[in-house]
């Protein structure tokens, strides 16, 4: 018998069609297929062997091949320059480990070196511009095999150079290298660089440029510790032909495993011009230049910038990137050491870096950013409800079609508050006033740090707004890296016993992360269409500042050496360090809300009221005349 109904009675009892809606909707909802075992095990090695991955491997595997050469290289000059010197000299009578011991010896080879060095930059400054060609006209892979296997062709004039010796020797070994301007090192490096920046996400962009250069650094400090020890095992010509066989290794996995193609950059519905010819050779030279921003209130300024910072970057590169040769020359002219003791030196340098820029570089970058922004990024997606806050209020709305369900989420979700201001309350169906918009889309959606183009829909905005968020940390991190960099290297020259080198050698990779922040802060600058060109910029600053310190001090060095005062050089090196810390301090970033304006747009920096006024008229026009 049904209870008796009283004015407290509820009108909806219990199991009634709302309730039940309610507990349905409020249930968990169900899997309908678990996965089974093999598929999450080959969606997690689909995940490791996806295309970030698989370049992370490929600049490990090059980089490796290429540090197999790099300490016998050393050695081999230092022999030669020493068979050069007794042939003009009487002969040794002293014992046979102390023959090359000798100043005139020491100043010789670094000059020698230097040349090398000089002749390798040189042609790595031209090789990027032939690199970056290649990458347009061919794509990253076939660019990629292009540079690999020309440097299989460059380690095997090598190996006859060290079978002749002598001074003709040096000179085969200095002439070859302009094999490098159609195939070299930086090639190689641009192609990774570029194809990282296309498969991973705006927010991650900055990490995994120094997971890459770490990965880098991790196959250069194995690759030094095998050459060295190859070296002393098997006779200085071993790391040459073992070098040639991983280039061709390293072939045949570009072939196979690079990406293809690059990802065309699509804005308003439009594919980018394609630059050909001359205008895409020279491209890179026109990233690095001063840029016109639009403010939101429509004044047009021109911001300095990516100047500093590229003259920042050089001046950085240029007193930090002679410190491994530095730390080498000075060993083996002060404590004569030999390939064994430098390919410890250098895998442990390496090994360290490589740690760094793989393993504590991201947290620096990820932790820094929030630390400086005082708060997360701006991303306030709820993951798997479909739901967003809105800016205006704390309500959420939900994005789907369910009024109900709408309603409950804006209760629940949002600390149960209600908006405040009443242009925040949303208008009742139907009575809503339609406008007519007074910009046209493209110019209603204000880019930060900007772009030239804009994108129209919510997701493009933001992913620009990811994009943006913690550059400003970026470059706070690159200012204190050379501050880092410039006082480890003015006490490493201060090293009076080897483990002073060793330590000098250890300590100075965690101030290497300057180069990748300085990629990801000119990546995040530059529009998408650009960011091949600007890698390609950077990585031509850098080129530039390692001709010239190889170059400068190499000679530096040499005179030093010929007053026995070697250790001198650490201190000019610390001091271009100095520079390029107090250079940076005069970059900055657009202001936040600015728009860039692309050379095409020039012309047109007026107030966007205006332009869109403008082109409002000359619709209406067309339409009248129809």
């Amino acid at each position: 018998m049904a209870s008796r109904s009283s004015e407290t009675t509820p009108l909806l009892g219990p199991g009634s069609a709302v309730e039940a809606r309610d507990a349905h909707s409020a249930a968990p909802p169900q899997v309908l297929h678990e996965p089974s075992g093999t598929a999450s095990i080959t969606a997690r090695i689909s995940s490791i062997l996806g295309p970030a991955n698989r370049i992370l491997l490929a600049g490990f595997l090059m980089s490796f091949t290429l540090g197999i050469t790099q300490v016998p290289i050393l050695y081999v000059f230092r022999m030669m320059e020493c068979d050069r010197f007794y042939t003009h000299n009487p002969p040794y009578d002293g014992p046979w480990e102390d023959r090359c011991h000798r100043r005139e010896i020491n100043a010789g080879t670094a000059q020698q070196v230097s040349i090398l060095g000089m002749s390798t930059s040189f042609s790595g400054v031209f090789n990027l511009f032939v690199c970056g060609y290649f990458i347009k006209l061919w794509g990253p892979r076939w660019a990629y095999v292009s540079q690999t296997s020309l440097l299989g062709f460059r380690v095997s004039t090598q190996i006859l150079a060290v079978t002749i010796g002598g001074r003709t020797g040096e000179i085969v070994f200095q002439a070859c290298q302009a094999i490098g301007i159609i195939g070299g090192p930086r090639g190689y490096q641009l192609v990774l660089n570029t194809s990282v920046a296309e498969v991973v996400a705006a927010r991650d962009r900055t990490a995994v440029f120094g997971r890459l250069q770490g990965a880098i650094m991790l196959g250069t400090a194995f690759g030094f510790l095998l050459g060295g020890v190859l070296g002393d095992l098997y006779g200085i010509r071993r790391p040459f032909e073992v070098a040639f066989f991983l280039y061709v290794i390293s072939t045949i996995y570009g072939a196979i495993f690079m990406p293809t193609e690059i990802a065309k950059s699509k804005k308003n519905g439009t594919t980018a011009p394609k630059k050909v010819g001359i205008a895409a050779f020279f491209a890179p030279l026109r990233v690095i230049v001063p840029h016109k921003y639009r403010l939101a209130s429509g004044k047009v300024i021109t911001n300095y910038g990516l100047i500093f910072l590229a003259t920042g970057l050089f001046l950085g590169v240029f007193a930090s990137g002679y410190c491994p040769t530095l730390l080498q020359l000075y060993a083996t002219a002060s404590f004569n050491w030999s390939t064994t003791e430098n390919g410890y030196l250098m895998f442990g340098n390496a090994l360290v870096r490589g740690m760094f820029l793989i393993v504590i570089f991201p947290r620096v970058i990820s932790g820094g950013r929030i630390w400086f922004n005082g708060g997360g990024p701006p991303d306030a997606s709820i993951a798997g409800n479909g739901a967003t806050i809105s800016s205006s209020a704390t309500t959420i709305v939900a994005a789907n079609d369910d009024d109900d369900v709408e309603e409950r989420a804006s209760i629940k979700a949002g600390k149960d508050t209600l908006p405040t201001d009443p242009m925040d309350f949303p208008a009742a169906e139907g009575l809503e006033v339609p406008q007519e918009p007074l910009l046209s889309p493209q110019a209603s959606h204000q880019q930060t740090y900007g772009a030239a183009n804009q994108p129209t829909d919510d997701s493009a905005t933001k992913q620009d707004d990811e994009e943006d968020w913690g550059i400003e940390f970026d470059l706070f991190f690159v200012r204190w890296s050379l501050v880092i960099d410039s006082l480890v290297t003015f006490f490493a020259g201060f090293s009076s016993q080897g483990w002073h080198v060793y330590l000098a050698g250890f300590v100075l990779p965690f101030a290497s992360g300057s180069a990748p922040a300085a990629k990801g802060l000119l990546s995040e600058l530059c529009p998408p269409e650009q960011r091949g060109d600007a890698l390609s910029g950077i990585t031509l600053v850098e080129s530039m500042a390692t001709l010239l310190t190889q170059g400068l001090f190499g000679v530096i060095f040499a005179a030093m050496s010929e007053i026995d005062q070697p250790r001198l050089t650490f201190f000019c090196n610390a001091g271009f360090a100095v520079l390029g810390f107090i250079v940076l301090f005069m970059a900055r970033l657009p202001p936040a809300g600015s728009k860039r304006i692309d050379d095409h747009n020039d012309d047109n920096s007026t107030d966007p009221l205006l332009s869109s006024a403008a082109a409002a008229s000359s619709a209406a026009t067309n339409g009248g005349q129809r």
